[in-house]
C-alpha cells in the first residue's frame, strides 16, 4: 500500500516552528512521507499563529487556496488560532479538522484515526473493519473540532529534529506563560508554563549534536521561566547543556530584560558555546505605556541592563521586540520610546503594529491608535533599526567572526549565507565545500542592507 503524502504549512513563531518539526516526526513513524507538492498530498496541516489579526486572516487565505489546489486532502488546522478561535474557523467548509493545542500531544493520533475513518465511508467498508472511533463516526460532518479549554496542561514531550537550515535546529524546553501582558493572546493560546524535564531535554539535545546540527536554539514562550520539577532553572539548564562534549554553540531566544541577571552575562561571555547574543522583549520605551502593557520592565532598569550588557560584551548583537500604536500611545510616548531605542546598544528590531486581540485586556481600552499613525510610527522605528545594524555591522569590517553557514545558496542563488555569534547574516562566495563546523570569514563588505565576507 503506497504510503499517504503530507504536506505541513507553519505560519508564526519558532515554537510553531519546532511542533511542526515534531509532529512530522511522529507521521513519519506513521507510514506517511513527505509531499512533493499541494496537489498530490493525501494530508495538509496548516499550523496556525493568532498573535495579530493579520496572522488569523493569512491563515485563512492559506487554508483557501489549498483547497482550491486539491479537493481530496484532509485538511487539519491545528495551532494557536485553533485554540483560540475554533468557533471562527469551524465556519470556513473548507477545513476537515481543527485540533486546538489542548489536544497537541494526541494530534497525530486523531488525525490518522480521522483518516482512516473517512476513508471507511467512502468506500462503504465499515464490515470489513473494526468500528471507529464513537466521536467520529456520530461526528463526520466537516469540519471535525477538537478543542477544549486550559483546565488540564498536557506535557508535550514530543521532540523535533526537523530544520530548515543547514546545521541549525531547534530545542523547546517549555511552553506556556503565567503572566498577563494586556495585549498578548499567547497565555490563552498557549496555556500557563509548563517546562520539560532536564533529561528529555539533554537526550533531545544529544541527539541533534548527533546529527550534525551545531548550533541548537532554545526556544519557548516564556523560556525565562523555565524550571524543572527538581528547580532547575534556565542558568542550571544552560550549564548542563554546555558541558556535553562537541563543537557546538547555543543561541537563546528572547527574554524578559528583568531575567537577563550578570550570572548570565557572565555565563554568555566566558562560554565559548553560547553565542553572544541576546533578544530582549522591550515593547516600549515609555514608562507610561510599560504600565499600561502590564510588564514588569521599567525605562530606567531596561537602560542599565543593556548598557551593562554592552559593557559587558562589547560586540553582541542585542535585538528587540518593540510595539507601536498601543492604546494610549501618544506622539510624545512615542518619541520617549524613539529616543530610548536611538540612545541604546540595540543592533536590530522586531517591530509589530498593535493589534487589538478579543480576549485580552487591552482589547476594550480607550484611545486605540489611528492605523495611519501606527503605520507611521513603525516606518521610523523600522528606519532606527536599519541604522542602528548598518553602524553595527561596519564595525566588523576588516575583523573575523565565527560563523556557522545555514544555507549553501541564499535566496538569489548568488550567495552562501552564514550566521556570526552575535547575529550577522554575512553573504560568502559560492562554495558547496563550504565545511558544516564553524568558520572565521573576514568581514569585507557592509552595505545598508547586508554583510559580506570571505573565508581566506
Amino acid at each position: 500500500m503506497a504510503k499517504k503524502k503530507l504536506l505541513i504549512f507553519t505560519l508564526g513563531c519558532r515554537q510553531n516552528q519546532y511542533d511542526s518539526g515534531a509532529i512530522l516526526t511522529e507521521f513519519y513513524k506513521k507510514g506517511f512521507s513527505d509531499s512533493d507538492s499541494i496537489e498530490n498530498s493525501d494530508l495538509i496541516i496548516v499550523n496556525t499563529c493568532t498573535v495579530t489579526h493579520r496572522a488569523d486572516s493569512k491563515a485563512r487565505r492559506l487554508i483557501r487556496q489549498l483547497r482550491r489546489k486539491n479537493h481530496n486532502a484532509i485538511i487539519t488546522v491545528i495551532g494557536c488560532y485553533a485554540q483560540v478561535s475554533s468557533n471562527s474557523l469551524k465556519e470556513i467548509e473548507d477545513i476537515d479538522l481543527i485540533i486546538d493545542n489542548v489536544h497537541k500531544p494526541v494530534l497525530v493520533d486523531i488525525v490518522c484515526d480521522y483518516m482512516e475513518t473517512n476513508a471507511r465511508l467512502k468506500n462503504n467498508e465499515y464490515k470489513n473493519f473494526p468500528a471507529p472511533s464513537a466521536d467520529l463516526k456520530d461526528n463526520m460532518k466537516k469540519p471535525v473540532v477538537y478543542h477544549k479549554n486550559w483546565d488540564k496542561v498536557p506535557v508535550w514531550q514530543l521532540n523535533s529534529t526537523f530544520s530548515t537550515l543547514k546545521n541549525r535546529a531547534l530545542i523547546k524546553i517549555q511552553d506556556g506563560c503565567n503572566y498577563r501582558c494586556s495585549f498578548c493572546i499567547v497565555p490563552f493560546a498557549r496555556g500557563p508554563s509548563v517546562s520539560r524535564p532536564v533529561s528529555s531535554i539533554i537526550d533531545e539535545f544529544k541527539k541533534l549534536l548527533n546529527e550534525g546540527f551545531y548550533e541548537i536554539t532554545i526556544t519557548g514562550v516564556h523560556i525565562g521561566s523555565y524550571k524543572d520539577d527538581n528547580n532547575i532553572n534556565l542558568i542550571n539548564l544552560i550549564k548542563k547543556l554546555i558541558s556535553i562534549k562537541g563543537d557546538f554553540r547555543i543561541r537563546l531566544s528572547s527574554l524578559d530584560p528583568y531575567e537577563v541577571s550578570l550570572e548570565l552575562i557572565h555565563l554568555i561571555k566566558n562560554e565559548n558555546n553560547i553565542a553572544k547574543h541576546l533578544h530582549l522583549s522591550i515593547q516600549s520605551g515609555s514608562d507610561d505605556i510599560l504600565r499600561l502593557m502590564n510588564r514588569r520592565d521599567n525605562v530606567y532598569e531596561m537602560r542599565k541592563k543593556l548598557e551593562l550588557i554592552r559593557k559587558e560584551m562589547p560586540d553582541a548583537g542585542i535585538g528587540a521586540d518593540i510595539i507601536v500604536g498601543f492604546p494610549g500611545e501618544t506622539d510624545d510616548l512615542f518619541a520617549e520610546t524613539f529616543r530610548f531605542i536611538e540612545e541604546s546598544p540595540l543592533t536590530y528590531l522586531h517591530i509589530f503594529s498593535y493589534s487589538n486581540r478579543p480576549g485580552t485586556k487591552a482589547f476594550n481600552f480607550p484611545d486605540q491608535v489611528n492605523q495611519k499613525i501606527i503605520k507611521s510610527r513603525y516606518d521610523a522605528l523600522k528606519t532606527l533599526g536599519k541604522v542602528k545594524n548598518f553602524v553595527f555591522r561596519k564595525s566588523f569590517l576588516g575583523k573575523k567572526l565565527r560563523t556557522l553557514i545555514e544555507k549553501e545558496k541564499g535566496s538569489n542563488g548568488d550567495f552562501s549565507i552564514g550566521l556570526s555569534d552575535n547575529y550577522i547574516k554575512i553573504n560568502l562566495p559560492l562554495n558547496a565545500n563550504y565545511p558544516d563546523y564553524f568558520i572565521y570569514p573576514t568581514i569585507t563588505n557592509v552595505t545598508q542592507s547586508k554583510t559580506f565576507g570571505v573565508l581566506e
